[in-house]
């Protein structure tokens, strides 16, 4: 037997196993180091995916930078919409504007979805 070398502290062989014995059926601490994890879990060695994949950054910076844009330009503004004429702050009219774009590409990719689903 080895001398513990760890901070661990001593090796202490998993109770339970098949005939109520040590895990793995041998004698205890057979074929393993003093000291060391008896097993490692599945889910601590796997990597799992996250919430921020490689479009939900590009689509989060590019938020940033019209939220940085908007925010930059606070005059107001004569607006034409068709007849009338509106007199609103810049940063009013670039959050309008980037919303009914937000709503068209989802429209739009809606759309691709449901198309490609039918094929």
């Amino acid at each position: 037997m080895r001398p513990d070398t760890s901070d661990e502290g001593p090796y202490e062989p998993p109770r339970g196993g098949a005939a109520g014995g040590p895990a793995g059926g041998g004698p205890a601490g057979e074929g393993r180091p003093v000291g060391g994890p008896t097993h490692v879990s599945v889910s601590q060695t796997e990597v799992q995916p996250g919430f921020w994949n490689t479009s939900r950054v590009i689509a989060a910076l590019i938020s940033a930078l019209v939220l940085v844009f908007i925010f930059q330009n606070t005059r107001t503004v004569k607006v034409h919409l068709l007849i009338p004429e509106l007199r609103l702050p810049l940063w009013v009219v670039l959050l309008g504007t980037a919303f009914l774009g937000m709503l068209a590409g989802m429209f739009w990719a809606h759309r691709r979805r449901v198309r490609r689903a039918r094929r």
